[in-house]
């Protein structure tokens, strides 16, 4: 009895003193891949899921909406109709999109529009006299901009069939779990509607901040303080931010983030530009489409989950792309040949 407790003590010392592998992470696979190359532009990708919509405007009736399915590799048809549609946004039932007329109405040219792919509904959200621009939808309800790049921002719900006024010159509305947020001018806001009120994001130093995105309780955007520019990330439940890349190298903007990624465009010179990720658990800073010239260096990139979609100049043309984000964490083995 005495010897057998020895052995358990021995075992235990062997197991706690002997110097365990660091859990570390192989670096990120990205897998790339080009959705669409029409000869004319496609544009607005949106991702969802496996599903990667975009506008097609390689149609003789202009732009039209199209989806492409990572799983399958087939590209089919989401909706086509005269005119113009410029995707904005898809929640799995709903497309959010933003309809040009102006050459059949130039005093209406833009209106707000959600098509139900179930039902084939086609709901006019915001019209009439001047610009109205899409935004986001969620859970029924639409942001949208009354007004061209910094309008007035409004929340209308399907249900209700009701306008909301939000705030003034507001730019790029967006919306996750309740919460909308945008640009004005140079810094951001943010309000959540399921309590009907402003929620203060701190900005201690003065920077300018734009182009937010949020996750749920992620806040991306964009931090310039002093001539340098960074991404950072505020936590809403924990009122705290931190700083996920720094650099006075080259330019970075226009960030998405997901529960394990944030990705943004970057751009080394004029007309030089790609896309950098983030690994959010790792902080490993990665490529997820090279810097090469282009018409616009600017390529503002959307993820869902592992997901990223964006469109490049590249070719000349708007064409579409997509990655597949993966990493995983090698095996380790305790003294005893364990794994964990």
């Amino acid at each position: 009895m005495k010897m057998d407790i020895m052995k358990l003590v021995w075992i235990t010392l062997v197991f706690f003193l002997v110097p365990l592998p660091v859990l570390a992470s192989y670096p990120t696979n990205v897998d790339l891949f080009q959705v669409s190359n029409g000869s004319e532009r496609e544009d607005n990708q949106v991702v969802y899921g496996n599903l990667i919509l975009y506008s097609d405007g390689n149609n003789s009736s202009g732009f039209d909406i199209y989806k492409y399915n990572v799983r399958t590799k087939v590209t089919s048809p989401v909706l086509l109709k005269p005119g113009q549609q410029f995707l904005n946004d898809y929640d799995g039932k709903n497309v959010l999109y933003t309809e040009y007329e102006g050459d059949l109405d130039p005093a209406n040219p833009y209106d707000v529009r959600v098509y139900d792919t179930r039902s084939g509904e086609d709901i006019l959200v915001a019209g009439g006299p001047g610009t109205q621009m899409g935004g986001e939808i969620e859970d029924g309800k639409v942001v949208y901009l009354d007004g061209y790049g910094a309008g007035d921002l409004y929340v209308y719900d399907l249900r209700k069939k009701t306008s909301q006024f939000i705030d003034h010159n507001a730019s790029v509305p967006r919306m996750s779990n309740g919460r909308v947020t945008w640009y004005s001018g140079t810094d951001i806001k943010l309000y959540d509607l399921r309590r009907g009120n402003f929620v203060d994001i701190p900005n201690p130093e003065g920077a300018a901040r734009s182009t937010p995105q949020i996750y749920k309780n992620s806040l991306i955007y964009y931090y310039e303080k002093s001539g340098v520019a960074s991404i950072h990330l505020y936590d809403l439940n924990k009122g705290t931010e931190k700083t996920l890349l720094e650099t006075t190298a080259y330019t970075v903007n226009w960030p998405s983030v997901s529960r394990q990624y944030a990705v943004w465009s970057k751009e080394t010179a004029p007309g030089v530009g790609g896309v950098e990720g983030l690994n959010l658990r790792t902080g490993e800073v990665f490529e997820v489409y090279p810097q090469g010239n282009q018409q616009n260096s600017i390529m503002p990139p959307t993820i869902d989950n592992d997901l990223v979609a964006f469109m490049s100049w590249r070719t000349g043309n708007g064409d579409i792309y997509g990655a597949l984000l993966r990493h995983r964490i090698p095996p380790h083995t305790t003294p005893f040949g364990l794994e964990y």
